[in-house]
């Protein structure tokens, strides 16, 4: 229902949505170029230097990214420098092709960190279930901060 003087009623949504997106783009940029001064990060993004400020310091509070030294001075104080951190978030990847089977423990840069081989050379219903649990389990564990997901690979097609 539209409201009077022809306002959208998903404003909010849409703002989120911003948000959200200027929020991946900066962390992309990050990711692409690092280290990098969030002035940098303004003329690469296209976005205002108050908006990328904002972003990195709540990437810098999540750690997403860490601040790593200075850069050189361009005639005013140097600027600081900032860089994805590795080690703020991982994943982890499970292969189901081998037995047993293989998964280990990526930070953000794809790097392995931990790796882990299943104990069951063929599991198969219930049993594979229950093994890659105990593998997940076993990295996450290992992990010195939150895991973003799961990556399954399989062999073929897959169904309930």
């Amino acid at each position: 229902m539209p409201s009077a003087g022809g306002l959208r009623p998903y404003l909010r949504t849409e703002h989120t949505s911003t948000r959200l997106s200027n929020r991946r783009l900066v962390l992309q940029a990050i990711f692409d170029e690092g280290p990098v001064s969030r002035a940098d990060l303004a003329r690469a993004t296209g976005l205002g230097k108050a908006t990328v400020s904002e972003i990195a310091g709540t990437l810098l509070a999540e750690g997403l990214v860490a601040e790593v030294g200075q850069g050189s001075s361009t005639g005013g104080k140097p600027p600081t420098l900032l860089e994805l951190d590795p080690g703020g978030r991982f994943a982890v990847a499970v292969d189901l092709s081998v037995r047993p089977i293989e998964a280990a423990l990526l930070d953000l840069r794809g790097r392995i960190v931990v790796d882990v081989h299943g104990k069951t050379t063929v599991p198969s219903g219930r049993d594979a279930v229950e093994e890659i649990h105990r593998t997940v389990a076993e990295l996450v564990g290992n992990a010195s901060a939150p895991a973003l997901g799961i990556g399954f690979g399989v062999p073929g097609v897959v169904d309930d």
